[in-house]
């Protein structure tokens, strides 16, 4: 009943099960849990984290559910997203969106060339700003009414008012 083969066999099942089976459906699980945190995040127009985790899906598995039409969603979020920050002025928001976006998939719609003009935007609004700042500090004043000279306050021999008397 016990045979040595018999014996050794077992172990190699049960050696295995303990190894695969915890792998096999966790995969499983964590591929579940990663696409209702891709929904959730897409529905709160959290595009990063929805790509995040659809990109860990896709690695697992390619054919998962819709996580191939899902990432596409999540970069054209991220890419108006991005546009909508240029065109508000807010440049840094722009660029890091961008550069997710050119992470992930290099030739996204014109993601390159979104990224230099949002990078010759910043150049013009740095050059703007030094140059403001140059203007700000040239050919002020002294602040001496024009004359160069102290007005004094009377107590050390300057010949200005001095303190009042009081009586």
């Amino acid at each position: 009943f016990f045979s040595p083969v018999r014996v050794v066999a077992v172990v190699v099942v049960l050696i295995a099960v303990v190894i695969f089976y915890p792998i096999a459906t966790g995969s499983r699980v964590d591929k579940a849990k990663l696409y209702k945190n891709a929904q959730a995040d897409i529905n709160t127009e959290d595009y990063e984290g929805a790509v995040e985790s659809l990109n860990k899906i896709v690695d697992l598995d390619p054919n998962y559910k819709n996580a191939k039409k899902k990432l596409s969603q999540a970069k054209k979020g991220l890419y108006d997203q991005a546009k909508n920050s240029t065109e508000a002025g807010d440049l840094e928001n722009a660029e890091a969106r961008l550069a997710l976006l050119s992470e992930i998939d290099p030739t996204y719609k014109d993601v390159p060339k979104l990224i230099e003009d949002v990078k010759k935007n910043q150049e013009d609004e740095a050059n703007d700003q030094s140059n403001s700042n140059a203007d700000n500090n040239s050919g002020g004043s002294d602040n001496t009414g024009g004359t160069g000279e102290d007005p004094g306050n009377g107590d050390n021999g300057d010949n200005g008012p001095g303190p009042k008397e009081i009586g």
